[in-house]
């Protein structure tokens, strides 16, 4: 079973290059799932966490069966 990586964090030194990987990401079956955070006095400040589609779709109906 070949090891597939279902999470995430994008980094960049700018808000525009991140907003171009987070497209590209996208594309790739993954989706953002937190805000866009700045680190101040790092090598990439901007970072988010993007996950695959499929496993927040699976969260998503596990919460709808609970509720």
């Amino acid at each position: 079973m070949p090891n597939t990586q279902k999470r995430k964090i994008l980094y960049d030194r700018t808000l525009r290059d991140l907003q171009k990987q987070i497209i590209f990401q996208e594309h790739a079956a993954y989706i953002p799932i937190s805000t866009v955070k700045f680190y101040e006095n790092e090598k990439y400040p901007y970072q988010i966490l993007v996950e695959k589609k499929w496993l927040a779709k699976e969260r998503k109906n596990e919460l709808n069966k609970i509720i």
